[in-house]
């Protein structure tokens, strides 16, 4: 007598339906519920009779065995059982995964189906685990597929493992090609057995890895980065990442070409300063003398005519040198205690004339917070105040030019002093804001040019600002129409 007849079938089956580690299930043919053990409700965290209380077909039945009769067909044509995973969710709201297989009860005698008996196993770890496996392959196969390097991986006999698409680009083999030979072809022998040393320095070896062997017979220049493949706490490879430089090399070798043209063209014109200007100051300077002798009104005419063109010329090769001074770096900062008051008065009283030509009223505003004796270049500073009073009378056909002066930081040993140069003039339009202090740029270029100048004094004025430890900026004339130019300057 079998050792399973000692302690009988009915014992053994209960016993092992309520012991089970596993839920079991059992359905009737039409979908109700026979019966559930206490496994099955354990995982899904109902009482029996919750459970039950759930359509039995969820239990039996999946997305690829969607009806009884499709179900009993795969029993019948496939096999005794069906195994599917199936999503459910828990009574706590957590989702949790299973694998379920279904078989089909029938009569000893004559085959009759009876019911549907159910195992459901709890596989939510390992399914989590799996996704979370997918996503980091999906990862790792998207950044070898997209990155813009080339990837190369080999193991510790130095034979390559795999690369991605740039590799094939920066190699000139394709990936089937380069798969299980040595490495060592693309990097050479010493900088192979550099990274395979036990004693290996990677940044070392990384250093001397600066081409790689192409294919038909030239190095490619590159920037490499190695990384170790490890797997389970174990080194089994390395990876090695690429950078073309080739390009970068070329744009970097015509960068300081072009840096090193501008810096001696800026370099010439500044040492040009002395040699332009003193025979446009000759040329001006006879303009004069001939004005003092004996002419008739049509020689007169010209003569003013030519000392006029004289000037402005010569204001134009002054901003010109101006600006090229400051870009070759020759400008420097000639520091001295001087009156700020008295310097804007001066300033005030060489652009009053022609304010009054254009009968433009001028008015000034200095906070009682300012001091009177400050330190710094004091030429400087009149160069940004005249340029920007300069430019606010031409443009201001008429109303009022004012300046404002006022202390916004007082420390210690430094004062940030803040100027404003507001107008009532023709304004600038709002994309061309953005221009205003770029150099050789005019405003008013896109259309009928209304004044003379070379673009350059917004420009001149910012390099001469910040050299004095400050910034400038524009604003809209917030009562009405014209402009408000800032700029502070640290004394």
């Amino acid at each position: 007598m079998s050792d399973i007849n000692i302690f009988g079938h009915q014992a053994l089956f209960e016993h092992v339906y309520k012991s089970a580690p596993i839920g079991i299930a059992l359905v009737t043919i039409e979908g109700s519920w026979i019966s559930v053990n206490p496994a099955a409700c354990k995982m899904f965290g109902y009482t029996d009779e919750e459970l039950m209380a759930r359509p039995a077909t969820d239990y039996i039945y999946s997305e690829c065995i969607n009806n009884k009769d499709k179900l009993m067909q795969s029993l019948d044509e496939a096999s005794s059982t069906i195994s599917v995973e199936k999503q459910f969710v828990h009574k706590d709201g957590n989702v949790i995964w299973a694998s379920m297989h279904v078989s089909l009860v029938r009569d000893d005698q004559d085959q009759t189906p009876l019911f549907f008996i159910s195992q459901i196993v709890d596989i939510t770890d390992s399914k989590v685990a799996e996704q979370k496996l997918q996503e980091s392959i999906e990862r790792y196969t998207s950044l070898k597929k997209y990155n813009h390097d080339a990837i190369i991986s080999f193991n510790l006999e130095g034979r390559i493992i795999n690369g991605n698409q740039m590799a094939e680009q920066l190699t000139g083999f394709k990936i089937p090609e380069l798969i299980g030979t040595k490495i060592s072809n693309l990097i050479g022998e010493r900088n192979l057995a550099r990274v395979l040393s036990s004693a290996a320095d990677y940044v070392a070896a990384e250093k001397g890895i600066n081409c790689i062997h192409h294919r038909d017979g030239h190095q490619v220049e590159v920037l490499a980065t190695l990384a170790p493949i490890v797997i389970h706490g174990k080194n089994v490879g390395f990876y090695i990442i690429a950078k073309d430089m080739t390009e970068q090399k070329r744009l970097i070798i015509e960068k300081e070409a072009a840096e090193k043209t501008n810096k001696a063209k800026s370099e010439f014109l500044a040492m040009m300063s002395h040699e332009i200007r003193t025979p446009m100051n000759g040329v001006i300077g006879m303009t004069d003398l001939i004005l003092e002798t004996e002419l008739d009104e049509e020689q007169r005419e010209y003569v003013q005519i030519i000392k006029k063109s004289g000037t402005t010329l010569l204001n134009i090769i002054n901003d010109i040198l101006d600006f090229s001074k400051i870009e070759s770096g020759r400008t420097e900062l000639v520091e001295e205690t001087f009156s700020l008051r008295t310097a804007l008065s001066e300033t005030l009283n060489m652009i009053l004339p022609k304010a009054l030509d254009k009968n433009i009223e001028v008015t000034t505003s200095v906070a009682s917070d300012v001091p009177n004796q400050v330190y710094g270049d004091v030429t400087k500073l009149r160069q940004v105040l005249m340029n920007l009073l300069s430019n606010a009378i031409k443009f201001t056909p008429n109303g009022s030019v004012s300046i404002s002066v006022q202390c916004v930081r007082d420390q210690a040993n430094s004062k940030l002093i803040q100027f404003s140069v507001t107008d009532t003039g023709i304004g600038v339009p709002s994309e061309k804001i953005a221009q205003l202090f770029e150099p050789f740029y005019q405003v008013d270029h896109y259309m009928t040019r209304q004044v003379e100048g070379t673009g350059l004094g917004l420009a001149i004025c910012k390099k001469l600002v910040q050299l004095m430890g400050g910034d400038i900026w524009y604003e809209r004339n917030p009562n009405q129409q014209g402009s408000v130019f800032t700029f502070t300057v640290v004394v």
